[in-house]
């Protein structure tokens, strides 16, 4: 049996990310300077003020380049932390892979998106929660106790 709670939720949560940090990481990526003046000077003008065109560009440039790093790391921690959740005997290294995936969108968001981080680390949660529950039935098993 999957534990397909975990799956499902994870799955969501990181096609949130790529829609979101993805969709923002290209739009930023190919930004030229007009779009910059007519779009994220105006939205943005508190936190570039002072700075030329150019160097605000730079700073959402950069901005885009961590959430490209964050996307695409978030992707592989989450397909490696499914193959051990379907596996079901890697619920440890599930938990690991889902509590790492959701420390690194926190990071490679500078803590923006901690709401999307937030139901990895419940899924890791989850993952850990199955983990000790098993373990436990082991021990049961072993000492002959019902």
């Amino acid at each position: 049996m999957h534990k397909k709670l975990e799956l499902w939720m994870s799955w969501i949560t990181v096609a949130l990310i790529t829609v979101f940090l993805g969709g923002f990481s290209l739009i930023t990526n190919q930004l030229t300077e007009s779009q910059y003046k007519e779009t994220f000077l105006p939205i943005f003008k508190e936190t570039v003020e002072g700075l030329s065109v150019e160097e605000g560009m730079t700073l959402f440039k950069t901005l885009g380049s961590w959430f490209t790093f964050t996307v695409i790391t978030v992707l592989i921690l989450t397909f490696v932390a499914s193959l051990f959740l379907t596996n079901k005997r890697y619920l440890l290294g599930a938990s690991i892979c889902y509590f790492l995936a959701g420390l690194v969108t926190l990071i490679g968001s500078q803590l923006i998106a901690f709401v999307l981080a937030f139901p990895l680390f419940v899924t890791a949660g989850f993952c850990f929660y199955d983990f000790i529950k098993e373990k436990k039935e082991k021990e049961r098993k072993t000492n002959g106790t019902n």
